[in-house]
């Protein structure tokens, strides 16, 4: 922005004209350096907004988000929203004469420091168009900025609110307008009633129609808002700005009069297009008022519950009746229970339903009485009155009206129910009376009850509660009481002597509420007649007398009153005195005694027995017989007489001694094998393993736990052996003690038992206790100890750790069995055997499991183990041991190791090549045929031979004999040097271990003598043609002492046979051939032993040369004399050099000749020579000219004479 005063200020006329924010680095514009007043000047657009202004607020930009912080500021805040602008005097020239702005200052010279270099900053009012702009002024001025100051406007931005801005997620586009609930005149919260008319086609919402000069309250808020809402409203007709809170604002209109538009405008948020409006319509108000009477309390149902039909005391349903209603469309009737808070509408009647000319409407409900919720201040006590309201609610539109009328419920007590139990004699108590069963109310006629009979009624209709707080007034056959539960027993019970008449007991019961409000009442006469009865005696007497130590005998005869028709007999055995607290009984358990038919036999058994509860058969005397009894039980004997229907019950305690008494729990035996007798733990050894009896495995743990104990003092255990030679219990006292009093429990016995001999033997443990009454009582236990096993087993030194017996890791192992065991063998004695892996110091530790790999041996009491190791590097090493079973008793022997190393395999896989024709190796490689069998192929020599191991070991050598070889391939020769012909090679795989542990495979490798076709040829010099050659067959066959070979086949130059007529053979087998042709030639030839075995010579070749040819021409004169010359000419072919011989006929040899002229060019092939002839002799001599050509190679050519006669002179 440019720097000035302010620019031209626009009229703040709508929600977004004019800017509500600015924004920039503050720090920049209020902050220059050196000391200064600093001024913020705000200018504000306030003309029609004269009853309020916005609020400020101040927020940072945090990364790409504006934090609205509280603690931002505080200060610089606080100034202005305290402000009041003031006007403009006088106006500078840069606002607009519009008489719509203010202005004030703040100062900030302590805040300054807040202010943060390069942060940005926003500066937002809510409700009003503003500037701002920053004055500097001289620290020696302190003055207030006057209206016509210059301040800056620099380093900032300003503009209308958005949401957009704000980096709002959704961005709201409507308000919504509410109509706040008043239930004080019936009228319910109605939501989004306010519509949009600028923003056709809005469907507009039914007026809001209330009743004239009513009251009502609006609030207005952002549709869907995800943000906080401190934006602020303007509504109108005016109400002023209002700043919202965090949900929305509110404005409230009272006394309404007239028809009105309600509209609410949102200021400063230019996001937000249009205001909400509503349109307000008015009725005539309604008067509603009650006609019915309402008395000053009414009994409702109990607890809150409606009878099913309206009886006393409950009244019917009460029936209100409202007049007053005008012109209302409905009347509502709703009831607040009394502490709940809310009216809960129970009818609503329509305008239809109006009686009495549409001026009147009524209802009718029954009346409740219901308890109120807990947490009420006071709190409900129940029982006391409640009081409702009822609400009659008169209805047009929203234009209501309503009258409350409270309604007081005292609670209605229940009609009673009696419930009436007769009280009889206790026989344990000829003084007291106990439970003896309800008395049924309805029985007609009454019933009737035995003298003397006690009484209790109670209201049983009644929860305990109701019981405590309702009033009760009783009559029971004159005996009055207000008692919740009336009991009349002893003196009150109800009495009738023998001979008196039947009496007659009549019942009435009223009841009341707390409040002596509603009353109930139950009336019964007669409510049952009482009867007379019999008396029941008993007469005891003791087979020991005096202190009467159990067991004993007790003969019990019935001695009774009023000629009683039927007898019957209960014992109980009682814990602890009855009567006293805690006491309980039970039957007599069989276990302490029984009842028999007078007199019983010895010893107090056998007899004809009466069970609990039946008569003796003879209807007479009965024996009891008690065989224990403990302290602080008791026994009780009762007998129960009978007259027609009316019983009679008597109870005597017997005067018995306690006396000691125990029984042996389930004995408990385990294995003690190792177990320190001294010093064990019974739990922790495992059971003894026996079975059959009571026969036991030894050494065995014995507990033998006491249970039952009573009335005992002190203890004695003893433990005995029986001896066979003498037939007679050997005692060993083990322990004794004292029992402290009334204690049911003692240590168990605990000992360790060990046959040491082959034999079983038979033990005992006796306990004897003592009472305090000094009588004793014995127990006694026996059992049988078996005798003893002892596995043992033995296993060669030699046997113990050993190589495999094969190749595949198999090994047997002799194992001697040396067990001690009775004799003879016993035939319940079981064999068999258990091993583990090793090492046993692995985790978890290996576990022992069935061998199934044991059999007999070649002798008795020997056995041979299988152990198979299948690996190549590693020992198998286990542990074996005897188990020796006897009827469940199992003993081990000590394991031994037995340990077999890792198995030897070596398998050869070979592989071979025989020399072709040619004499060469040439793969691919092939098998040996029938290798490994007794019928192996011989193969021709030489053969080369590749190897390895199918098998497997540690350590792999091949040998070739007793030789080592060094690599996986070698070459099987034969030249016959012992002179057996075919030689067999012996392959040798030899594997090993560390543990030494050796096996070898072999091949047997048969080869036939060798076959060497070789070719000796010489050709002779020079090198002429016709070419001759020398040759010789120099083969040798190694399968006879002289190494010769049957003939060779020759091959001469692609197949000419030697018996080519140029070839001569001077001797067998040297060959010579004279080549007359040119060219490449060759020679081979193929020999073959009397085995088969072949081979190719190497193939000889060499080039023949071209032939020579010299022809002498034809001599210009065939006579001459003596002195005169003749020129002799020549052609020569493949010839360098040409000589022309003059000779006698006679001449043997003819010399080097003379050297011929080559024409020229050179190499012309053509040759002269001029010889003069002399013939000294007188007659005539005859001359013969040649010319002989030679080559390179000193190959010559002579061609056919020519004569010449020569003349004497």
């Amino acid at each position: 922005m440019d720097e000035g005063n302010f620019p031209d200020l626009a009229d703040g006329l709508t929600k977004c004209n004019g800017q509500r924010q600015v924004q920039g680095e503050f720090h920049q514009m209020v902050y220059e350096g050196g000391e200064r007043h600093v001024w913020l000047r705000f200018v504000l657009w306030v003309k029609n907004e004269t009853l309020g202004l916005g609020g400020f607020k101040i927020r940072k930009l945090e990364v790409d988000k504006w934090v609205d912080d509280p603690l931002l500021f505080t200060n610089i805040l606080s100034k202005l929203n305290a402000q009041v602008p003031s006007n403009f005097d006088p106006l500078p020239s840069s606002v607009p004469n519009s008489g719509g702005w203010r202005y004030f200052d703040i100062e900030l010279n302590e805040d300054i420091g807040d202010i943060e270099a390069g942060a940005q900053y926003q500066i937002i009012n809510t409700g009003n168009v503003f500037h701002v702009g920053v004055l500097r002024k001289p620290k020696a001025d302190p003055s207030a900025p006057l209206p016509g100051d210059m301040f800056v406007w620099r380093g900032h931005t300003a503009k209308g609110y958005n949401f957009a801005d704000d980096y709002q997620a959704d961005i709201p586009t409507s308000m919504m307008l509410n109509l706040e609930e008043n239930l004080d005149i019936g009228r319910e919260r109605l939501p989004d009633i306010g519509y949009d008319p600028s923003n056709p086609p809005a469907t507009p919402k039914d007026p809001l129609q209330i009743c004239k000069n009513d009251t009502i309250q609006l609030s207005a808020y952002i549709e869907n808002r995800k943000i906080s809402d401190w934006f602020t409203y303007e509504w109108k007709p005016s109400q002023g700005l209002a700043q919202a809170g965090m949900d929305s604002c509110t404005a409230t209109y009272e006394g309404i009069t007239q028809p009105m538009t309600v509209e609410v405008s949102r200021l400063g948020v230019c996001d937000i297009k249009s205001s909400s409006r509503v349109k307000v319509e008015l009725s005539e108000p309604l008067q509603p008022v009650l006609v019915s009477s309402v008395p000053p309390y009414y009994c409702g149902p109990h607890d809150g519950k409606v009878n099913p039909a309206p009886a006393p005391p409950n009244p019917a349903p009460v029936e209100f009746r409202v007049k007053g209603i005008g012109e209302a469309t409905h009347v509502v009737f709703l009831v607040q229970t009394d502490g709940d808070g809310e009216f809960v509408e129970q009818a609503s009647v329509p305008k239809a339903s109006f009686t009495n000319g549409g001026k009147e409407a009524s209802w009718d409900f029954p009346i409740e009485y219901t308890s109120l919720k807990p947490g009420l201040s006071p709190p409900h006590k129940r029982g006391d009155p409640v009081t409702h309201r009822l609400r009659i609610l008169a209805r047009n539109g929203m234009c209501r009206a309503a009258v409350t009328v409270p309604i007081v419920v005292q609670e209605a007590v229940k009609e009673p129910v009696v419930e009436l139990v007769q009280r009889i004699k206790d026989p344990n108590n000829p003084n007291a009376f106990i439970d003896g069963g309800p008395i049924d109310m309805t029985a007609v006629p009454p019933s009737k009850l035995c003298s003397p009979v006690g009484i209790q009624a109670q209201a049983s209709n009644l929860t305990t509660e109701q019981r405590s707080r309702f009033w009760h007034e009783w009559d029971i056959g004159n005996v009055k009481g207000t008692a919740k539960i009336i009991r009349l027993q002893g003196d009150k019970a109800f009495k009738v002597r023998p001979g008196a008449g039947e009496v007659s007991i009549p019942l009435t019961l009223k009841l009341t509420n707390k409040h002596r409000k509603c009353p109930a009442t139950f009336t019964a006469s007669p409510a049952f007649i009482v009867k007379p009865g019999v008396i029941a005696n008993i007469a005891v007497k003791s087979s020991e007398p005096g202190l009467q130590c159990v067991p004993l005998v007790e003969t019990l005869d019935p001695t009774s009153q009023g000629n009683p028709d039927k007898f019957t007999w209960t014992v109980k055995l009682w814990d602890g005195e009855p009567g006293t607290a805690g006491a309980t009984s039970q039957p007599l358990p069989a276990l302490n005694g029984a009842m028999y038919e007078h007199p019983v036999p010895e010893p107090h058994s056998g007899g004809v027995a009466v069970p609990n509860g039946a008569q003796a058969p003879n209807g007479d005397k009965v024996d009891l017989c008690i065989d224990k009894l403990q302290a602080g039980q008791y026994v009780q004997v009762s007998l129960k007489v009978q007259k027609d229907d009316c019983p009679d019950e008597m109870s005597l305690l017997l005067p018995l001694s306690p006396t000691p008494y125990a029984a042996f729990g389930t004995a408990s035996h385990k294995d003690a094998t190792g177990a320190d007798p001294a010093n064990y733990v019974h739990a922790n050894l495992p059971d003894n393993s026996a079975v059959a009896g009571e026969s036991y495995c030894s050494p065995m743990a014995l507990e033998l736990p006491v249970e039952n104990l009573e009335a005992a003092t002190g203890f004695r255990w003893v433990w005995e052996e029986f001896n066979d030679a003498t037939g007679k219990w050997k005692s060993h006292t083990f322990s004794a003690g004292n029992i402290a009093g009334g204690a049911t429990t003692m240590d168990p016995f605990r000992r360790i038992f060990v046959n040491t001999t082959m034999k079983d033997k038979r033990l005992r443990v006796k306990l004897f206790l003592n009472g305090a009454s000094g009588c004793a009582r014995e127990l006694s236990y026996e059992f049988t100890l078996r005798g003893y096993i002892k596995p043992r087993i033995v296993i060669p030194a030699t046997m113990a750790a050993a190589c495999p017996d094969d190749k595949e890791g198999n090994r047997q192992i002799t194992i001697e069995d040396n067990s001690e065991l009775p004799v003879p063998k016993l035939p319940t004695i079981n064999y068999s055997w258990e091993v583990r892996d090793l090492p046993t110091t692995a985790v978890p530790t290996p576990a022992f499991n069935p061998a199934t790999t044991v059999g007999a041996g070649a002798t008795a009491g020997e056995y041979l183990y299988s152990q198979k190791n299948t690996s190549f590097t590693k020992d198998l090493g286990e542990e074996i041991r005897l188990k020796i079973e006897d009827r469940g008793c199992v003993k081990y022997s000590d394991p031994k190791v037995v340990k077999t190393y890792p198995r030897v395999d070596p398998e050869i896989s070979l592989q071979q090549i025989t020399r072709d024709i040619k004499g060469n190796f040439t793969a691919p490689y092939g098998a040996w045929p029938n290798v490994g069998t007794a019928t192996v192929q011989e193969l021709c020599a030489p053969v080369k031979i590749k190897y390895a191991d199918n098998g497997g070991a540690e350590k792999l050598d091949f040998l070739l004999g007793s030789t080592p070889l060094t690599s996986d391939e070698t070459v099987l020769y034969n030249k016959n040097e012992d002179g057996l012909g075919v030689r067999t090679y012996v392959l040798n795989l030899k594997g090993s271990n560390r543990f030494g542990c050796e096996r070898t495979a072999s091949l047997d490798l048969k080869v036939f003598p060798e076959v060497k076709a070789k070719i000796w040829y010489d050709v002779r010099t020079p090198i002429c043609n016709p070419l001759i050659v020398d040759f010789r067959d120099d083969s040798q066959c190694y399968e006879s002492a002289t190494n010769s070979c049957p003939a060779a086949v020759w091959e001469w130059d692609g197949g000419v046979a030697p018996t080519d007529p140029s070839i001569t053979v001077p001797s067998p087998p040297k060959y010579v051939k004279e080549y007359t042709g040119t060219g490449a030639k060759s020679v081979y030839f193929t020999v073959t032993s009397t085995t088969g075995c072949s081979q190719e010579s190497e193939v000889v070749n060499f080039t023949a040369p071209a032939a020579q040819s010299v022809v002498l021409a034809p001599l210009p004169l065939n006579e001459v004399c003596s002195g005169a010359p003749i020129e002799a000419k020549a052609t020569a072919t493949n010839c360098t050099d040409v000589n022309f011989y003059f000779e006698a006929v006679s001449a043997k040899d003819l010399g080097t000749g003379e050297a011929g002229v080559e024409e020229a060019p050179a190499g012309s092939g053509k040759f002269s020579r001029e010889h003069v002839y002399e013939n000294k002799d007188a007659v005539p001599m005859t001359y013969q000219v040649y010319a002989r050509g030679m080559n390179s190679n000193g190959c010559k050519k002579l061609s056919a004479p020519q004569a010449v006669q020569v003349y004497p002179l």
